[in-house]
């Protein structure tokens, strides 16, 4: 027994060996940025607290950074076809900053109207360019393992920021927003650090195709990843706001409880989340990701079928690995699968997909969560998880037919 957990200790130890320096000191901008991603959450509460705008004052500025988080997304990884990816990021970032920076200064909801919107366009223009830099900095072998460790680090990130921000707005909304400028500073200023002689990046070649041509339907493949993408999202989405509200009002979860889920999320991933990536690498990706979407949907269907809270532990258990196939995955599904001239631009469409899945779930789930208190909405999200599994098997089904007929 104990050669056997000698023996997983190493090779778990082995899944951070290896990978270049450079690529640290990008995966560490990464997690120094994301210690100021939770002010977003903070954002509603300061309009209406701080500025007094009215909810649907606050829920016009909250859509425009969507839209803006949806655009930016997308043109980013079209500008990373014709400049550095390293320096996109240090641009977003810097323009990030300068606008927390701002926010206190601001009073008039004409000022916020652009000011959201820039931010929700540098924010998500900063995501797939750093994604970008970050694998080109390591071989193909590690490029996954590089990625892997990404989505663990800003999840870490995140749950650190969430505590620290929250004590942050309850002392000051200024101190909030210019220490999370000042990180996202130390970010950029991380990053250009990282710099030196840029490696060439094979993703980083023109796309002779129009700017205004998407590439959802390149071929049947990226349809289905896109689809599968869309709709877990739109599944992870209910996790903001209709889920805690459920959990409130039938499982009586006080805050700390509720927190207490979340951390188990944020715990599980730093721990398995390389780990969990590198070991289905040997199955086909497309139904990896099928079954991710499938386990989101399951872990909240479960929901429906008690109020104990350690069936809220177990739900939380089983979309966090949803969670932790799904998206990874389908990332480098998109990045390996496209040409040479188009991964940059999958990259941001990615993003753009995932920013604008977001506010559609969120709309869609706060509609449904009115009829019959939640259940409904908690059998959708099964029923979807579902046709995600069954899309990405079909689409396995077919290659396998394929690969059969061309065998000699």
């Amino acid at each position: 027994m104990a050669n056997y957990l000698k023996k997983c200790t190493r090779s778990y130890v082995e899944l951070y060996q290896g990978l270049p320096i450079r690529l640290w000191v990008g995966l560490s901008a990464s997690f120094i940025n994301s210690l100021a991603s939770s002010v977003i959450v903070f954002l509603s509460l300061f309009f209406i607290n701080q500025r007094h705008f009215s909810v649907t004052q606050t829920g016009l500025l909250v859509t425009l950074f969507g839209i803006g988080a949806t655009c930016g997304a997308y043109w980013s990884g079209r500008l990373c076809n014709h400049y550095s990816t390293q320096r996109i990021s240090i641009v977003s970032l810097l323009i990030i900053a300068s606008a927390l920076l701002c926010i206190p200064y601001c009073y008039s909801l004409y000022v916020f109207i652009p000011l959201m919107t820039l931010m929700g366009v540098s924010a998500y223009a900063f995501i797939p360019a750093n994604r970008l830099w970050i694998l080109a900095q390591c071989g193909e072998n590690d490029k996954v393992r590089a990625n892997s460790l990404r989505y663990m680090l800003v999840n870490l990130g995140f749950g650190i920021s969430v505590f620290i921000d929250g004590f942050l707005a309850h002392y000051s909304y200024f101190l909030l927003f210019t220490v999370n400028g000042v990180i996202i500073c130390l970010s950029a200023l991380t990053l250009a650090w990282a710099g030196g002689k840029e490696e060439k990046e094979a993703c980083i070649k023109e796309d002779k195709r129009p700017f205004w041509k998407l590439h959802l339907f390149e071929n049947k493949l990226f349809t289905v990843y896109y689809c599968i993408l869309f709709i877990a999202v739109m599944l992870y989405a209910q996790l903001k706001i209709t889920y805690a509200i459920y959990l409130q009002q039938y499982y009586h979860t006080t805050a700390p409880m509720l927190s207490y889920l979340f951390l188990t999320n944020c715990l599980l991933i730093i721990a398995l989340q390389v780990w969990v990536v590198e070991k289905t690498r040997r199955f086909d990706q497309a139904i990896v990701a099928g079954v991710g979407a499938f386990l989101i949907g399951f872990g909240l269907f479960i929901l429906i079928l008690g109020t104990n809270y350690y069936l809220a532990l177990v739900s939380a258990v089983i979309w966090t690995l949803g969670e932790m196939l799904a998206f990874p995955v389908i990332q480098m599904s998109l990045y390996n699968k496209a040409n040479e001239t188009t991964r940059a631009t999958h990259m941001g469409l990615y993003q753009s997909v995932y920013a604008f899945a977001n506010v559609t779930g969120s709309a869609i789930g706060s509609w449904l969560y009115h009829f019959n208190q939640g259940l409904v909405l908690w059998l959708v999200c099964g029923l979807c998880g579902i046709f995600c599994w069954r899309l990405s098997y079909t689409i396995q089904e077919k290659k396998t037919v394929l690969s059969a007929l061309q065998e000699p």
